[in-house]
């Protein structure tokens, strides 16, 4: 029952603003001064990289390789 009423006020809330007024108003979003990048994988510029988990050598790619913390074999 404190859950429906909750939704209900939730509801009564998003109805009122509109989706740009919620975009604007979010503190989700970000520009380029908030921004950092602090770790770069080798995958990224590797020919045999399928996304985020998926190598074309290896199958699924080792965390090793993926936080740098042992070189490629491949890139040796």
């Amino acid at each position: 029952m404190a859950n429906e009423n909750n939704n209900e006020e939730i509801m009564e809330v998003d109805e009122e603003l509109t989706e740009e007024e919620l975009r604007e108003n979010s503190s989700m979003n970000a520009d380029c001064s908030t921004i950092e990048v602090v770790l770069v994988p080798q995958c990224v510029e590797c020919p045999y990289n399928k996304g985020a988990i998926d190598c074309g050598i290896f199958g699924e790619k080792p965390s090793k390789y993926m936080s740098n913390s042992e070189e490629c074999p491949r890139e040796k």
